[in-house]
């Protein structure tokens, strides 16, 4: 099954709070695939 990639881009950086909680959601999933 192809696999496809989201990139996104920002104007202002995330609020490091809301980042840090994202990467420890995101991250092993993302390691997964």
């Amino acid at each position: 099954m192809p696999k496809g990639y989201m990139i996104s881009a920002h104007r202002s950086e995330a609020n490091p709070d809301k980042r840090a909680a994202y990467l420890e959601l995101a991250g092993p999933a993302i390691m997964a695939s």
